[in-house]
């Protein structure tokens, strides 16, 4: 049975964060390092952030079009903040979104994690 996967690139050279979906992802991933994609080759190393695997191509593209909706590092945070609320940490961890600005005032969410 075929598998088809999305993913999530972040490249730090370009702060910038590609998302895609293939039936190979460790072949596309390494076209993206390798420069073979024109939309990722100024962007190298790419790293993989997210990845999840899906049975048919329509879920997996689905998918995709979600995140590119929400943006990539949305998602990722969102994600992420899901994760622990449902108690990816375990039992006796707690986190709080806490919220400041910068010197520019952009938002500078975070989440922070203690023992409680």
């Amino acid at each position: 049975m075929d598998k088809y996967s999305v993913y999530i690139l972040f490249s730090e050279s370009l702060q910038r964060y590609y998302t895609g979906s293939t039936n190979d992802i460790v072949r596309r991933f390494m076209e993206h390092n390798s420069g073979k994609s024109s939309a990722t080759r100024g962007g190298r190393p790419w790293e993989l952030k997210y990845h999840e695997e899906f049975t048919n191509r329509s879920d997996a593209v689905q998918k995709e079009i979600q995140i590119k909706r929400r943006g990539a590092e949305r998602f990722l945070i969102d994600k992420d903040l899901d994760e622990l609320e449902q108690g990816a940490l375990g039992p006796g961890h707690r986190f709080e979104l806490i919220s400041s600005t910068n010197s520019k005032g952009a938002d500078k969410s975070a989440p922070f994690f203690y023992n409680g």
